[in-house]
């Protein structure tokens, strides 16, 4: 059977060898348009070949003029229910910290009502610099076999479109699709193979036991990356699920205003969740990605995503990570900053981007462009819908 799609990630929903020639997308200019029109195939050329206002925070802190604010690993922050003022921060995707008295402080999205402004640890604050460019390397990782009796075809056609169309993350500057299994992209451009992993297919989600954990797959085509290192001619690297409705040019256009750090940034793109990194678009600077993959070893042999002590499963309680749980942890402990940005992405498997009365529908499918800096929306089910988007 055919699979839809959604995110790999598992959500915490608060309850209290080689390729062959591809083509490569020339750097367009920022203020340069791909879309002929909202919600449908946008056109590009390609060129050459594939190589409530807070107040201020309540602190003595001389605050640079670059710098970018760092934020706290979730498992230093405090949770919803509790007192916030030692930890000056929240383990809720967008939630802050707000002081409400001397002594308390409380964590929720805005002001809780009364005088009270935002807390913010000093550690917070890291110098900032500008990227050499907003130049953006893409991938895509394509499970043909997802999943126990599931396939792989919808979001092999989606590609296979857009890659046909040059658009979605074929119209970035430079790309990669990986897959478990061999498979065509068009008549002459196939998938780049990753190495077998024992482990793919071990795992199943917690919330779909037929679906399996992607992490294994994800691994072995961070390694190739690894060697590759064809990424770090860009300054931006981002992971795009096949069914995302994805404009590279918004992107470079938002990403020629952000700042890097020495340690690299990422992005979290959800709000209102614990872990709010989530798989439908990953952006990551170059810095960052690099820091990632150097840990990555580390992690995947150590790390707790497994979920197989009970230490681990104290610190999560979801169960076995996926992908983008994997890379945000592993991130976080190479000290890449986190910054928020919810507005770069819109999905119906992110609670924060549902309507009041689809808070609990895990399928709801954003449908329509709310905002003209919205980068994308999911989740299409069909090539048909990934064409022409439900209004």
């Amino acid at each position: 059977m055919n699979t839809l799609f959604d995110e790999e990630s598992n959500m915490a929903e608060l309850r209290q060898p080689g390729s062959l020639s591809k083509r490569v997308v020339a750097a367009l200019s920022v203020g340069a348009t791909l879309l002929l029109a909202p919600l449908t195939f946008y056109g590009g050329v390609a060129y050459g070949s594939h190589s409530t206002t807070p107040q201020s925070a309540a602190m003595d802190l001389v605050v640079e003029k670059d710098v970018i604010e760092s934020e706290p690993k979730m498992q230093n922050c405090a949770a919803t229910a509790d007192d916030c003022m030692a930890n000056k921060c929240c383990m809720t995707s967008g939630f802050k910290c707000w002081r409400i008295s001397d002594t308390k402080a409380k964590c929720s999205k805005l002001c809780p009502g009364g005088n009270c402004w935002v807390e913010k640890p000093g550690y917070a604050f890291k110098p900032a610099s500008m990227t050499r460019d907003n130049s953006i390397f893409c991938y895509a990782v394509h499970a043909v076999k997802p999943g126990k009796n599931i396939t792989g075809e919808k979001a092999l056609a989606i590609l296979s479109a857009q890659l046909r169309n040059n658009v979605g993350l074929f119209a970035c500057n430079d790309w990669e699709v990986f897959s478990d299994q061999p498979a065509q992209l068009s008549p002459t451009i196939n998938t780049r193979v990753v190495p077998a992993n024992a482990e793919y297919g071990t795992f199943a989600r917690k919330d779909k036991p037929d679906h399996y954990i992607n992490t294994p797959l994800f691994y072995e085509a961070w390694k190739l990356l690894l060697a590759d290192g064809r990424w770090a001619a860009m300054s931006w690297v981002v992971k795009v699920d096949a069914p995302t409705v994805f404009m590279p040019d918004r992107l470079r256009a938002i990403l020629a205003t952000k700042k890097d750090g020495n340690t690299g940034v990422y992005f979290q793109n959800c709000e209102s969740v614990l872990e709010g990194f989530f798989g439908n678009l990953e952006v990551v600077s170059a810095e960052g990605f690099k820091r990632f993959l150097q840990q990555i070893n580390t992690s995947y042999d150590t790390g707790c995503w497994r979920q197989e002590t009970e230490v681990c499963k104290k610190l999560w309680a979801y169960g076995t990570w996926g992908e983008d749980l994997f890379m945000q942890r592993t991130m976080d402990d190479a000290e890449v900053s986190k910054i928020s940005d919810f507005s770069l992405t819109k999905s119906g498997t992110c609670p924060g981007d549902r309507p009041k009365d689809k808070k609990k529908d895990t399928k709801f499918v954003c449908g329509e462009l709310v905002s003209p800096t919205v980068i994308l929306f999911v989740v299409r089910t069909s090539l048909l819908k990934w064409y022409k988007p439900e209004k």
